[in-house]
């Protein structure tokens, strides 16, 4: 049969529950290329950091590391939006929440680690990402 669905939203609780965090995190690479880490965003719809490329990086990021507990978190790139060489643009890692990587409001800190991965591909055609540490750790206090 037919279905018809009315409903009515308003963002305001969400964004009053959002919490927005400066990271200021700068990782240079070897031919001076620069990825900017500038804030972290967290919801109770998921959680995020947001990056900016300057200069010829062919790589994928992703960031890992523990919270206050000692539980695993990773954060890996979902979103890339700039020029198709890859030398200037702006994008976010999401947390990986199907890895377990839960942040919740009791989280007082996030301590992770930037690396960087190059596709390649096997002897069966299937391709995947080799990552490297790339960078110091670097904590986020996610609580004063």
């Amino acid at each position: 049969g037919k279905w018809v669905f009315h409903f009515t939203a308003d963002g305001s609780a969400l964004a009053a529950d959002t919490r927005i965090i400066p990271v200021n995190y700068h990782l240079l690479q070897e031919n001076d290329a620069e990825i900017r880490l500038t804030d972290y965003t967290g919801n109770i719809l998921g959680q995020r950091i947001a990056y900016s490329l300057h200069g010829y990086t062919n790589c994928n990021l992703k960031l890992e590391g523990v919270d206050d507990k000692g539980k695993s978190i990773v954060f890996i790139s979902s979103v890339y939006e700039g020029n198709m060489s890859g030398t200037e643009g702006n994008g976010y890692l999401q947390n990986d929440t199907m890895l377990g990587s839960e942040i919740t409001e009791e989280t007082k800190w996030l301590s992770l680690t930037p690396y960087l991965g190059v596709d390649t591909m096997d002897e069966t055609g299937r391709i995947f990402t080799e990552y490297e540490p790339a960078g110091e750790p670097f904590t986020i206090y996610l609580q004063p």
